[in-house]
C-alpha cells in the first residue's frame, strides 16, 4: 500500500514485501529482474537491509537484464546524503 496507519496495534493496507535481486540470468515473470553491477573508482557495498550503497566519486554501471515485450523495468533512486 502506498500509505498504512498503525491504529491500536495492528496495521492498515496490505504488507509490503521486499524481494532480492535475483542473481541467476532467470527470466522468470515470478522473480525480480537481474541486475549487472560493475563500479569503478572505489568501492559499493549492501547494507543489513538489503539496499546498495554507492560511495562518493565511484562510478556504478548497472544493466538490468528483462524481456523487453513485458514492459521497460522501473529505477528507483534514493538517497538521504
Amino acid at each position: 500500500s502506498n500509505k498504512r496507519e498503525c491504529n491500536n496495534g495492528e496495521w492498515t493496507g496490505e504488507k509490503p514485501a521486499c524481494f532480492g535481486l535475483n542473481q541467476e540470468n532467470d527470466y522468470s515473470m515470478e522473480k525480480p529482474p537481474t541486475i549487472l553491477f560493475r563500479h569503478e573508482l572505489g568501492p559499493i557495498a549492501q547494507s543489513n537491509e538489503g539496499k546498495l550503497i554507492v560511495y562518493p566519486g565511484v562510478i556504478l554501471h548497472m544493466e538490468c537484464l528483462w524481456i523487453r515485450r513485458f514492459g521497460v523495468p522501473k529505477w528507483t533512486v534514493s538517497h538521504d546524503y
